[in-house]
């Protein structure tokens, strides 16, 4: 792989960018760059550049030795982006408790579980399920995380929907399959299910969000919104993903949310939340240095800009040896989003970073495709024809795969806009 990489660096420029930027820390950061069949770090050695969210992975990536410094750009999260515009705040009455569920590993392909099973038992056994869980946790164990986690959940919406009138909005993750979760809608009235909702939208219009550990929950401190984790809650759960290695269990950012120990004081948070009383986090000292050193946060210049600036200065560095790439200006390793000219932006803004879906095995392109006129249109139709009548075409009914279904295209156009101005 690695003198693939260095051949196609001799006409093009590498840029490695980290989607979940080591939010969980350096253990999980580093071990991302080391697991069993992954490029990642092969990506590194050769790249133009590597884009860090914030100051501390800036130097991990420099302990493991795969990168020179200079090769390395502090660029702060593009995810925190929409969050530079200021919006308004609907008024309370048009607010709602808002669920944050994560429980892709179950709900995802329900037809395709035993598959799933089967994928994870001829796995590498030297390689994680996940970099966000312990090295002795299975499959199994993050099934079992799932389904403990969502039915505490549940527990709280129940007692929730008995002592307060205020609308709840569930919010699937971004691969689950949203009508696994139309059922409650029979069972609680005031629920309802937004799978598409923007996330700066959502947590804009929370009173609070109910969360395990995901890092949306930032998101919604960002805007002062409470975050009510329901993770110490949950019964047994340091014996299915706690440990030394346990990432999503000692995720550095957990302090900041409120941490319940019983399904009543949850409730009781919630309701605080509800009439106002309760503060957006615990620990601010601990969020500010938190989103300062992993996200380079707060800044002033969108960090999607200033991913476009370096990418379009590396494309204008002339062709030539691989050490053209050191030739960028050092105005594009500023790590404090000062304003400087525009001098480019990307085409699409990412604004928001997710686990990918469980496994599959990868199809390989069809080189037809790329000879026969008008043969680039039969994936498309084929697309089209199992998001009618395949087992899983509800999954595949998604923004992701058809961009056309996405409902609101004018409000991130509206973000966008601002971010310009």
């Amino acid at each position: 792989m690695l003198r693939a990489l260095n051949a196609i660096r001799r006409t093009a420029q590498i840029v490695l960018v980290d989607q979940e930027g080591g939010r969980l820390g350096e253990r999980a950061f580093k071990r991302t760059f080391m697991r069993v069949n992954d490029d990642k770090a092969d990506l590194a050695k050769v790249a133009s550049r590597v884009f860090v969210w914030g100051p501390l992975q800036a130097q991990w990536v420099q302990e493991l030795g795969l990168v020179r410094k200079e090769r390395v750009v502090v660029t702060g999260s593009p995810r925190f982006d929409p969050y530079l515009v200021q919006e308004p705040r609907p008024s309370s009455n048009g607010k709602y408790i808002g669920v944050t569920l994560k429980g892709d590993a179950v709900t995802s392909l329900p037809l395709r579980f035993m598959e799933h099973v089967f994928s994870y038992a001829s796995a590498d056994p030297r390689d994680w399920v996940s970099v966000g869980y312990p090295r002795h946790a299975q499959h199994e164990d993050r099934i079992w995380h799932v389904v403990a986690g969502i039915r505490h959940m549940f527990k709280i919406l129940i007692e929730v929907s008995r002592r307060t009138g205020r609308p709840i909005v569930i919010r699937p993750g971004p691969w689950e399959q949203p009508g696994m979760y139309q059922f409650l809608k029979r069972y609680l009235p005031r629920v309802s299910i937004e799978a598409t909702l923007p996330q700066s939208t959502y947590v804009r219009n929370a009173v609070a969000t109910l969360d395990e550990i995901s890092s949306l929950g930032l998101e919604a401190l960002l805007v002062n919104v409470p975050v009510i984790s329901i993770q110490a809650l949950i019964p047994r759960l340091a014996e299915h993903v706690g440990g030394e290695d346990a990432a999503l269990f000692t995720a550095p950012y957990q302090q900041a949310y409120w941490r319940p120990k019983t399904v009543e004081e949850a409730v009781d948070y919630v309701l605080q939340a509800d009439q106002g009383q309760l503060a957006a986090t615990p620990r601010p000292d601990l969020l500010q240095a938190y989103l300062r050193d992993y996200h380079g946060w707060p800044r002033t210049r969108p960090s999607s800009f200033q991913m476009g600036d370096v990418i379009l200065e590396l494309l204008d560095q002339s062709k030539g040896t691989s050490s053209r790439a050191d030739g960028v200006s050092e105005k594009a390793h500023e790590a404090d989003g000062s304003q400087r000219p525009i001098t480019g932006m990307p085409s699409r803004n990412v604004l928001s970073g997710h686990d990918q879906p469980p496994r599959e095995r990868p199809r390989q392109p069809n080189p037809v495709y790329r000879y026969v006129p008008g043969t680039v249109a039969v994936p498309t139709a084929r697309l089209l024809w199992r998001c009618a009548f395949a087992r899983d075409r509800e999954h595949l009914r998604k923004y992701h795969y058809l961009d056309w279904l996405y409902p609101h295209h004018e409000a991130v156009s509206r973000t966008f806009a601002a971010l310009v101005a």
